[in-house]
Formats: structure tokens, sequence, C-alpha cells
């Protein structure tokens, strides 16, 4: 399993996940990264996710989509978007044909007009990784909490 179900003990190997929120095929081009970021925001906002990590979602998904075309580009070749519900966190996970795995490095360099996206993930993401894919290629999935426990729903607003 390529990450924990927060709901059970570490070590335990379960995929709980179920069947996909949203299943996409996305072309290898530019407009994929648009395409994957409207079906994720469509997807969360019709299961009721909490407005303010919606943007947060979209961004991570066009940074993962992103370094997927810039560095596992195959001609005719495809991605695939999947969007899972694990408790109140939202998984996203896109599948390309490149087997390797990223690497990012340290903090980016800031004036450059690329290298942040990993980065931007790691500080944005409650959970985020990659792995190869039994088919080929690999997944790069992030986690963000998308939705309030029950339990923090009920509790009353705090006013100042």
């Amino acid at each position: 399993m390529p990450y924990p179900n927060r709901n059970r003990p570490r070590g335990e190997a379960a995929d709980s996940r179920g069947c996909p929120l949203e299943s996409s095929r996305l072309p290898m081009r530019p407009q994929s990264a648009q395409v994957a970021r409207r079906r994720v925001r469509e997807t969360l906002e019709l299961f009721g996710a909490d407005p303010a990590v919606i943007d947060d979602a979209e961004l991570l998904t066009s940074e993962v989509v992103t370094n997927g075309l810039v560095h596992a580009a195959r001609p005719g070749g495809e991605m695939r978007l999947l969007i899972f519900r694990d408790g109140d966190r939202v998984t996203v996970e896109v599948h390309d044909p490149s087997r390797a795995l990223p690497h990012p490095d340290g903090a980016p360099d800031m004036l450059s007009e690329s290298g942040r996206g990993l980065f931007l993930v790691k500080s944005l993401a409650a959970d985020h990784g990659a792995h190869r894919t039994e088919g080929g290629g690999k997944a790069v999935w992030f986690q963000v909490l998308a939705w309030r426990s029950r339990s923090e729903a009920d509790l009353p607003a705090v006013r100042s």
C-alpha cells in the first residue's frame, strides 16, 4: 500500500480507499493540467469538501500533473488522475508512464521559473509520496484534510 490509512496503526497495510470519487485519463499535453484542476475542484465541491482547502488541492494537482508532463511525457502517452476519500482526507494520485521517482531537492531557488512543485506539495499537503505501479510507471500522490470530522463540525463557532 503506498500510504497509510490514518485510522489504522502504522504497519498494518490494507487498502480501504474503495472506489475512487473520480478517475480520469489525461493525454500528455499542457491542457491536461487545467482539466485535472477542474476535475479536482468539481469533485471536492460535489462531495462537500471544506471550501478552504479546495484551492490548495487544485494547486497541488496542477503541480503534480505538470511534473508528470515535464518529466514523463511520451508521444501518445497518457496520465491517470484518481481521487479518493480516506476519512477526513482526500487523496489525489497522478499516474504517469515514467518509472523514475521524483527526488525533491531541499529548498528551491525562488527566482527560478521552475522547480517549486514538489516543494509546494511538501509544504501544503498533510502527506505525500510516490511509488512505482505494477503496470509500469509511477503514481505521485498527496493528501489534504478536506472534511472536518463530525466532532469538529458539531462544535459551536468561537466568537471574539
